[in-house]
């Protein structure tokens, strides 16, 4: 172990003592279930805005809110075609590995 101290605004501690190495996972130890409290209140702080209906997120990219529709495409075409030509990098083309029916010289559809 190399000779390294843990360092916070209650003292100094070097982990290479077993004191030291207690009182620094017991720290550990509550920290870790106030964060747990933290993130049951902000959860139970969302569902009580969720059923007044107030509760409010920021949309993904191409999505806008709007007070009177709520979550709707962005009108901006520039913005939409931006999305799909970064979808279609991502995914491919929208119909690329899939079979699609085209109309054969009998008038027949068939696959291609």
């Amino acid at each position: 172990m190399v000779d390294a101290r843990v360092v916070d605004h209650d003292g100094v501690y070097d982990p290479r003592h077993p004191n030291d190495r207690l009182l620094l996972g017991m720290k550990g130890s509550i920290s870790e279930f106030e964060l747990g409290v933290l993130r049951t209140r902000m959860v139970e702080t969302a569902r009580a805005k969720a059923r007044r209906g107030e509760l409010r997120y920021t949309p993904p990219n191409g999505y806008l809110w709007d007070r009177d529709a709520g979550v709707m495409f962005d009108p901006d075409l520039r913005i939409q075609e931006a999305l799909l030509h970064k979808s279609c990098e991502v995914r491919g083309p929208p119909f690329a590995g899939r079979i699609h029916p085209t109309v054969s010289v009998t008038g027949m559809p068939s696959a291609v």
